[in-house]
């Protein structure tokens, strides 16, 4: 199966421009494999697919032209889908976001779990990875604890947890900011959870 629509290109240019203004390049438009809708129920969306074993699993739609809800889903389970997985789980680090375009914004080792909390089935994938880092919204900061507490106690090698600030999610942000962003992320112990809990996020 393939994600319905095309790529963005010249013929549709709206999708392009919007892809172009949320820091995405050719290439990356390439690498994501991102579609559009210019008919059908998913018109005026960029299609983002989700592949495992070259498979499509899943994809969403978001919006582009200000249409209710933002993002449009199949009528399928998203139970275990992780945005990004199979390009990502061959990196020594893996970056775990929230939101498919904060993932993109971070680059090929970052996944997407589509939501702020974790399922037993993306836990168990992300279990095989040595080193993790939870990049959450900055309005789910304690959820970004609870996920590495999980993942602590699967026995992964570091888990570690950054904070977002000003109120922006990681595709908001420069480069140079996510990147010290990451850099200050902070190695998860219960210690540093107890911490955490104790004070305000």
């Amino acid at each position: 199966h393939t994600p319905p629509g095309g790529s963005p290109s010249a013929e549709n240019s709206i999708a392009y421009s919007y892809l172009m203004k949320r820091g995405l390049s050719r290439n990356e438009i390439h690498y994501y494999d991102l579609h559009y809708c210019s008919t059908g129920p998913f018109f005026g969306r960029i299609i983002i697919p989700v592949y495992e074993d070259q498979r499509l699993v899943y994809y969403t739609g978001r919006s582009i032209i200000d249409e209710k809800p933002k993002y449009k889903n199949p009528c399928v389970s998203k139970t275990g889908v992780l945005f990004n997985w199979a390009k990502a789980k061959v990196f020594p680090e893996v970056i775990v976001c929230e939101g498919i375009f904060s993932a993109m914004s971070v680059g090929g080792c970052a996944v997407a779990l589509l939501g702020k909390s974790m399922d037993k089935v993306q836990e168990s994938k992300l279990a095989t990875v040595r080193n993790i880092t939870i990049l959450l919204d900055q309005d789910a900061y304690w959820d970004s604890w609870a996920v590495a507490e999980r993942l602590w106690g699967r026995g992964c090698g570091a888990v570690s947890v950054a904070k977002m600030t000003g109120g922006k999610d990681p595709a908001e942000v420069s480069l140079d900011t996510l990147n010290q962003i990451l850099v200050g992320a902070k190695l998860y112990s219960p210690i540093n959870h107890m911490e955490v809990l104790s004070s305000d996020p």
